[in-house]
């Protein structure tokens, strides 16, 4: 893979080269190697912005919130527990995803570039290491529509790191502060209406 590669096509040559019945989140971790901190997270998140896919954030939301802390305690190298590397997915069901969200990726690659480069390291990492551990514990709810939003955000905050964006980190942030706070209100909303319609019987 040469070191200009797009993300997307050193993702899609990672799903291509997969092989065996399941995919496993140890050899994830292994295969993507130095890269791993990033592009697993990206690899993790992109298939949960994919709504209506039962299973799948319990799955990675829990990874996903240990890598997380890891960034956040300043770490450099992956390290996950045993019990988490032997979970595993499909590899039919992880490539089919991984390549229903390549689209949403390029897309995004268009406007993503290095910029803000200061914002993609030290201090700012941790930060925003604390931030997706909030968000992927959010993925990990079994909830409808409460893994979709955080996904999104932290797949930009990872593509932001990958490509030296400090502005992608940014929006990224952003856009998962909104759509907790979506979230919560929904579902505020919905526990009001039910103590109101309960009170009416």
């Amino acid at each position: 893979m040469t070191p200009t590669a797009r993300t997307s096509d050193i993702l899609i040559a990672f799903a291509d080269g997969l092989s065996g019945d399941r995919v496993a989140l140890g050899d994830l971790a292994d295969r993507l190697g130095d890269r791993a901190f990033g592009l697993l997270l990206l690899v993790l998140a992109l298939p949960c912005c994919i709504p209506g896919v039962p299973g799948l954030p319990s799955i990675f939301g829990v990874p996903m919130a240990l890598l997380s802390a890891q960034l956040l305690a300043g770490r450099h190298r992956v390290w996950l527990p045993s019990w988490v590397r032997r979970r595993s997915v499909a590899r039919s069901t992880f490539v089919k995803l991984l390549k229903a969200a390549h689209p949403f990726l390029r897309r995004a690659e268009r406007l993503i570039r290095p910029r803000w480069i200061s914002l993609t390291g030290g201090r700012t990492e941790r930060l925003a290491g604390a931030w997706m551990v909030i968000l992927a514990v959010s993925v990990c709810v079994p909830l409808p529509a409460t893994n979709t939003a955080p996904s999104i955000a932290i797949a930009l905050m990872a593509l932001g790191f990958l490509e030296r964006d400090g502005l992608a980190v940014v929006v990224g942030a952003i856009q998962g502060v909104i759509g907790l706070a979506l979230i919560a209100l929904t579902y505020g909303g919905l526990a009001w209406l039910t103590v109101w319609l309960a009170s009416l019987v």
